[in-house]
C-alpha cells in the first residue's frame, strides 16, 4: 500500500501516513474550511489499510488545535481505527500541549467512545 503524505497549511494538518513502518500520524492545526472534503481521502485511505493491516500499527494524533467540525472528522477516523484493532496490535497517541485540558479531554473523549485505550503524551508549548 502506497504512503499518504499530505503537507500541512495554516488551516490543515500534516498527514503523515507510512505503512512500510506502521507508523501514521495526523499533526498540527486542523481547520480546514471544509473538513468533510480534507478529511475524506484519509478516512478511504485508513479503511482500505484496514482490510490488510501490519501486525502492529501506531497512529499519533499531535493536534495544536482542533475545531468543532474537525473533531467530528477525527472521531470517524478513531472510530474506523477499530476495524484495525480488531485485526492487528494498534496503538493510538494522543499528545497535546502541556496544560491543553480541553485537547487533553477530547482525546480522553474519543477514546471512550471508540472503546479504544489512548496514550496520553503532553509536550512543552513552543514559543
Amino acid at each position: 500500500m502506497d504512503a499518504l503524505n499530505i503537507v500541512a497549511t495554516g488551516d490543515s494538518p500534516m498527514v503523515q501516513f507510512e505503512p512500510a513502518m506502521g507508523r501514521f500520524v495526523i499533526a498540527g492545526k486542523s481547520m480546514p474550511e471544509d473538513p468533510k472534503a480534507f478529511y475524506a481521502p484519509i478516512i478511504a485511505w485508513i479503511l482500505n489499510y484496514a482490510e490488510a493491516p501490519n501486525p502492529s500499527s501506531e497512529f499519533v494524533f499531535k493536534f495544536d488545535y482542533l475545531n468543532t467540525a474537525s473533531s467530528k472528522r477525527i472521531l470517524d477516523i478513531v472510530m474506523d481505527l477499530r476495524a484495525i484493532a480488531a485485526k492487528a496490535e494498534l496503538r493510538i497517541r494522543w499528545s497535546c500541549y502541556e496544560g491543553d485540558t480541553d485537547m487533553e479531554e477530547t482525546g480522553e473523549a474519543f477514546s471512550e467512545i471508540s472503546g479504544l485505550p489512548f496514550i496520553f503524551e503532553s509536550r512543552a508549548m513552543q514559543v
